[in-house]
């Protein structure tokens, strides 16, 4: 941690993580995973969870590419029957969905409810009880910048009044780090 509190997070670490990946599967897990090798700094930003969701070109979906299994995530998931691999949504019908809108706007979209994440075949208040049940009160959707379309959800164990410059600047910069990443597998 440095003199003003903002956790020391070791972006050279994390780039090596993600540029040794040698296959699309595991460049996504180690994009969901890599940041909470790091523990102490990840739980000084009281960060949660991260979910990595691409875009389909062809299809126009946006398909949720990988989550990363910590507490948060597996306490959100327990006694619910959710399948990763499942998780679709359209870019022409699901506008309402702060994923896609981040992703069609090209801006971060910040929620405090899980229901505005949830698909149209997924029940709003299981989405809700998920939320809770993982300990999360803030979200933060961050458009991937450059030529592959996707997004990161960043989801904080901490309200939206003490998320700070320490949470905005990792967020910036990993959603930054992740996208050019991106480019390196071809």
């Amino acid at each position: 941690m440095n003199i003003t509190g903002t956790p020391l997070v070791d972006y050279k670490r994390l780039r090596r993580a993600l540029f040794s990946a040698k296959r699309a599967d595991e460049l996504n897990e180690s994009v969901v995973n890599a940041p909470f090798e790091q523990k102490p700094e990840m739980a000084f930003l009281f960060l949660g969870l991260i979910s990595f969701f691409l875009v389909d070109e062809a299809s126009q979906m946006v398909y949720l590419a990988a989550v990363s299994h910590t507490e948060q995530y597996n306490q959100s998931v327990r006694g619910y029957d959710f399948d990763e691999t499942d998780y679709h949504l359209s870019l022409k019908s699901d506008q309402g969905n702060d994923i896609v809108k981040a992703i069609l706007i090209n801006k971060p979209q910040k929620t405090l409810d899980w229901g505005s994440l949830s698909r149209p075949a997924a029940d709003r208040g299981q989405a809700r009880l998920n939320q809770a049940s993982g300990g999360i009160a803030y979200s933060m959707v961050y458009p991937l910048p450059g030529p592959a379309r996707g997004a990161l959800l960043y989801c904080y164990f901490q309200y939206e009044e003490n998320i700070g410059p320490g949470q905005q600047q990792f967020m910036e910069r990993y959603t930054k780090l992740v996208s050019d990443s991106l480019g390196h597998l071809g």
